[in-house]
């Protein structure tokens, strides 16, 4: 069948901005098209919550556990072990049911590296590789391979993010994050910040479509002179009601997009975090930035790392404080950034309800790093800080948590 290709992107107008330059700041940005602030009910108060542990869960595997995908009929994760390129199943209490390497040239294999994976609604596995979707039954036995369209993915790109599943137009779809290689663009990154990501979304008989997220208007990042060092990619979620989250790593909004209107933004959430306060090294564009300098700012600035959306309305944000200077030296290697650093770094988690934000910012309780994966309030998945372990385990450690409100009267001190 022959693929269908159409690009689908959201009306955002650079305008004319002011800009006032200073060193190793973001110019200052006037922008007269800006996003529309979704509203939320100025009457409802935000309620103190509180982290409970419930249960420790270890599983046994040594080796990285990055929980992915979870079968709500089963009752099993999916897991990706990217340094040993394998695709590991657990069930709930942490037992290794299947370990499976798919990479490789053969035409059932998705390729030389392991990007995302997910439970299909049906229970297969479908895996994302460099030209196409690959399926799998549940022990592993190749069914079939959805081909991308050459004018879908240039020479050079990355696959990241999660896979999601819905239906649109009475089709299935499935959808998945794409991020262009910077290469493709020139050394001034403009290009690469008015297209900033994609989602590829698919039909399962196989024809494609590439929507642009680009830096929304009243972005940050959204400047002629400078750029910031540091991560720079989304992190993107779907809900069950057609709604897309997008978050920029330095920038402060929450944008919302509708996924069956070709994803038009609709609008940004101001996620008013309370520990936001390292901002990144900005440089002027055309000047590339040394490795140890760009290393440097990605773990010293403030910057959101995940959205999740659960529970039909739920949304959860997870972003880092950033590491005091005095901790990252001036020799400081990638390799430096180890656990014993790491215990430094606090993050903290941010609930809303739509637009409404219903709890303070909460630091991850004492002990965990980040936020392994979330099922509902009460099931969140944390993983263990190493460093303050006795003994390392033997396997992955997390400890399951459940976010519940706090009391009045124990909110009052009572």
């Amino acid at each position: 069948m022959k693929l269908i290709l159409w690009l689908a992107i959201p009306i955002l107008l650079m305008v004319s901005c002011a800009r006032e330059e200073t060193s190793g700041q973001p110019p200052t940005v006037t922008d007269s098209t800006p996003v529309r602030q979704l509203a939320g009910k100025r009457e409802m108060p935000q309620r103190p919550y509180q982290w409970v542990r419930r249960d420790t869960l270890l599983f046994e595997y040594l080796g990285s556990v990055e929980l992915i995908s979870y079968n709500e009929q089963t009752g099993t994760y999916l897991s990706r072990d990217w340094p040993q390129k394998k695709i590991n199943e657990f069930d709930k209490t942490g037992k290794l049911l299947h370990s499976w390497d798919f990479t490789g040239a053969g035409p059932t294999q998705v390729g030389p590296e392991l990007y995302s994976m997910a439970y299909t609604p049906q229970g297969d596995i479908v895996v994302q590789g460099q030209k196409g979707y690959y399926f799998y039954d549940g022990q592993g036995n190749f069914i079939r391979k959805i081909d991308f369209s050459d004018k879908v993915l240039p020479s050079a790109i990355s696959l990241v993010g999660n896979i999601f599943f819905y239906e649109r137009q009475q089709q299935a779809r499935i959808a998945s994050q794409i991020i262009s290689n910077t290469s493709e663009y020139d050394a001034t990154m403009k290009g690469f910040y008015e297209h900033a990501t994609f989602l590829l979304e698919m039909n399962l008989q196989g024809d494609d479509y590439l929507y642009a997220i680009p830096y929304p208007a009243n972005s940050l990042y959204r400047n002629e002179s400078h750029y910031p060092l540091g991560s720079r990619d989304a992190r993107i979620s779907l809900d069950k009601k057609g709604q897309a989250y997008a978050i920029f790593p330095f920038d402060p909004k929450l944008y919302v997009y509708d996924v069956y209107d070709g994803y038009a933004l609709k609008g940004y959430i101001d996620t008013r975090p309370e520990h936001f306060d390292q901002p990144p090294v900005w440089l002027p564009y055309n000047q590339l930035p040394e490795s140890q300098q760009s290393n440097k700012s990605y773990f010293t600035a403030s910057s959101y790392f995940k959205v999740y959306s659960f529970q039909d309305s739920l949304i959860g944000l997870v972003y880092s404080q950033g590491l005091p200077e005095h901790y990252v030296t001036a020799q400081f290697k990638m390799s430096d950034y180890n656990d014993s650093l790491y215990v430094y770094n606090q993050y903290y988690f941010q609930l809303f309800s739509g637009p409404d934000k219903l709890c303070p910012d909460l630091a991850l309780p004492e002990g965990t790093s980040i936020v392994a994966y979330i099922h509902s309030l009460d099931e969140i998945l944390l993983t263990a800080r190493l460093s303050q372990l006795e003994e390392e385990p033997e396997g992955a450690l997390f400890y399951l948590y459940s976010l519940q409100p706090v009391e009045e009267e124990m909110a009052k001190g009572r």
